[in-house]
């Protein structure tokens, strides 16, 4: 649910959209699953803020086996 209240702050289309609870969405169709994105990152910026980094992408991972992974070197850059 709040991930959806931050997604709502940027995606305005969203405020149809309801968490059921079942933790399934309602009312993400049409213009407002062309904003789920948005939906998707706070959920993501949360978990990590919750659990960690690493466990947030080891979630990430077996959720979608196929998302590239981006390594951090210590100089702080992203490698693929």
């Amino acid at each position: 649910m709040r991930a959806l209240t931050l997604a709502k702050r940027e995606a305005s289309i969203l405020d149809g959209v309801q968490v059921k609870e079942d933790g399934s969405l309602e009312g993400l169709t049409g213009e407002a699953m062309e904003q789920g994105e948005v939906l998707v990152a706070h959920l993501i910026g949360l978990l990590e803020t919750f659990i960690g980094e690493a466990l947030t992408l080891r979630l990430l991972h077996d959720a979608w086996p196929d998302l590239p992974v981006f390594d951090i070197t210590p100089e702080g850059k992203q490698s693929i």
